[in-house]
């Protein structure tokens, strides 16, 4: 895979709020639309959020002081979020919520009438991702776990390891692997698990009886049920992130504009104008998206230089890259700081799959990825990449 499209993977799976995102993410206010019959689009005032999620009637967010925060229905204490902080990416199913802490452990809490608020007693998550009425979750050695309602064995997980990214349906799941290939299993009765063949997709998304994903030059593909025409995705490229909602989708753009289609019978399809959003949430017929504050992209992207010293696996040809990352960091203007949210982005994408590679021993060729990506960044940031300007 091309440098380009390793930047571009780990650009996506920030935005998907799949991974571990840092504490100093990039943080802003909520917008929803669409169906609103318990509030679930009456979002909490505030510029502090860095992620989203949405379930069938409820909605999730995540703030940079790595606390909760939960609105919408609340039937089953779904939305009862649990207090405190350490928290750093969230998922919401159709009456449930799951949140992953810090120390890699997870939080469940709502329906559990299958058993899918019950956590798996460990640690080592990254990930985590919650359907209808089941879960799956990410560990650091790259295999998965399932659990919920497995009628349609949509728990039954892949025995291998190797995957990336996760993502759960009503009642299929869906998996990404190193490779950049798909693999999906559970219902299949529309056909949503007949994963397209290839190996350069980045995300993926699932709905009710569809599914959808985003290939590394910045394209969608849709399969599944299509009678909403969910899977009719917009054609050409300039795509960062996808979402699947019960019957509808939407797309984030690389300058920062969103789009929607499928069913529309609630308007969540009709996407807020203007730019500046940074991440997207479908749910069952409502819609959320994070529109991002202006940062001191300077000042973090110098914060983020001890992270990724964390990050990196000690000795190797990556070490001798935070020289050249650092100094590239420092040498932002700062009158342009507007200008440097995609190197900022880039960068903590990149910690983020580090991260996630801490425990393995990479191979030749993924250390070369890894190195190549990183020079990318570093060129970004030392021409002062501005990336799509932002409005507010």
């Amino acid at each position: 895979m091309k440098t380009t499209a390793f930047v571009r993977v780990f650009l996506v799976l920030l935005l998907s709020a799949q991974p571990i995102l840092p504490v100093n993410a990039l943080a802003g206010s909520v917008t929803g639309w669409g169906f609103n019959n318990q509030g679930q689009i009456d979002v909490p005032a505030g510029d502090s959020f860095v992620a989203i999620a949405v379930g069938s009637y409820h909605s999730l967010g995540f703030k940079a002081d790595g606390s909760l925060v939960g609105w919408g229905d609340n039937e089953c204490l779904q939305s009862t979020v649990p207090e405190g902080g350490g928290f750093i990416a969230i998922t919401a199913g159709s009456y449930h919520s799951l949140a992953l802490k810090d120390d890699g452990t997870l939080v469940g809490w709502g329906d559990d009438y299958f058993g899918q608020s019950e956590v798996p007693e460990s640690n080592g998550f990254t990930a985590v991702a919650s359907g209808g009425f089941h879960n799956l979750a990410l560990k650091s050695d790259g295999t998965l776990v399932g659990w919920g309602d497995d009628y349609f064995g949509q728990c039954n997980v892949p025995d291998s390891g190797g995957f990336v990214a996760i993502a759960a349906g009503a009642y299929h799941s869906l998996a990404l692997k190193d490779d950049g290939s798909l693999v999906g299993w559970g219902d299949n009765s529309y056909g949503q698990c007949n994963v397209p063949v290839g190996n350069d997709f980045v995300a993926i998304t699932a709905g009710t009886y569809h599914s959808l994903a985003l290939r590394a030059d910045g394209s969608l593909v849709g399969w599944g049920e299509n009678g909403s025409y969910q899977c009719t995705v917009p054609e050409g490229g300039g795509f960062v992130a996808v979402a699947a909602g019960a019957f509808h989708s939407l797309a984030l753009k690389d300058d920062g504009t969103l789009v929607g289609w499928g069913d529309n019978s609630y308007g969540q399809c009709n996407v807020p104008a203007g730019a500046g959003f940074s991440a997207i949430a479908a749910g069952g017929f409502h819609s959320l998206a994070l529109l991002s504050q202006s940062p001191s992209a300077k000042e973090q992207l110098l914060a983020l230089q001890n992270d990724l010293a964390r990050a990196l696996p000690a000795g190797g040809a990556l070490n001798r890259l935070l020289v050249k990352l650092s100094a590239a960091c420092r040498s932002l203007d700062d009158a342009n700081e507007k200008n440097n949210v995609a190197a900022l982005n880039c960068l903590q994408a990149f910690i983020n799959a580090l991260e996630a590679q801490r425990s393995k021993n990479l191979s030749d060729q993924q250390a070369d990825a890894f190195i190549g990506q990183a020079q990318a960044i570093a060129a970004l940031i030392a021409r002062g990449y501005a990336g799509p300007k932002r409005s507010h």
